[in-house]
This record gives structure tokens, C-alpha cells and sequence, in this order.
């Protein structure tokens, strides 16, 4: 079973792979090729498919684990979802605005320390 979260991974790493490591994966990942697939097409073993993909796996989550920019990514784009909704909220619902006005300030904290701004410059 492909790890679909690869994908996200390859969009932040994809240059620490080789060129040959980067093209199976795309086509792995990407075009939903089968290894045999991949296999015939660049003509070597299913094996050495397999192999190549394993090591890029290991490449890209090293990586993710060292720097961690694709869970800050992920993190950021959720709390920008929530401030979207509460903001669609404060527009269709005037009750409790200043809940929701705090719960604003909360997320846009929580967005500065992801993105690690300590000031806004204002």
C-alpha cells in the first residue's frame, strides 16, 4: 500500500533525490505506476524499482524529520482553514463577537509561532 503522504513529502524534498530516484517516484507516486511498470520502462528489475523507491522513502522522511517543513506547512494551512471559518462566522453570525474575535487572536498566535515571526512590525 502506497503512503500517500509521500507526495506531500516529495513537494519539499524532491531535490535531495537523484534525478533517476525523483523520476521513479513521480512515476510511482504520481502516475500511479506499478513497479513492474517503472521496471520495464527504465529496463531494469521490479527489484531494483523497489529498492530505488525505499531508499527515496527513507531520503524523504529523513529529511522531513530533520527539518519538519512539510508538518509546518500542514499545520499553517489548517489554522488558516480555521481563521477562514471563524472569520465566514463573525460575517453570517454577529453573536458572540468578541469569542470569536479571541478566538481569532488565538489562531493568528498559533500561526505566528509556526511560522516563527516574533513581531508583526506594526
Amino acid at each position: 500500500m502506497k503512503d500517500l503522504n509521500i507526495c506531500v513529502l516529495m513537494d519539499f524534498y524532491s531535490s535531495l533525490l537523484t534525478g533517476k530516484q525523483a523520476e521513479m517516484m513521480a512515476e510511482y507516486y504520481n502516475e500511479d505506476l506499478s513497479l513492474s511498470e517503472i521496471a520495464e520502462e527504465m529496463d531494469i528489475t521490479r527489484q531494483g524499482v523497489r529498492d530505488a523507491v525505499k531508499k527515496a522513502e527513507g531520503i524523504l522522511r529523513a529529511a522531513e524529520d530533520e527539518m519538519g517543513f512539510a508538518k509546518r506547512f500542514m499545520d499553517m494551512a489548517a489554522a488558516l482553514g480555521k481563521l477562514r471559518a471563524l472569520t465566514q462566522e463573525l460575517i453570517e453570525n454577529k453573536e458572540n463577537i468578541n469569542e470569536k474575535l479571541a478566538q481569532l487572536l488565538e489562531e493568528i498566535d498559533s500561526l505566528r509561532a509556526l511560522s516563527g515571526v516574533t513581531d508583526y512590525g506594526i
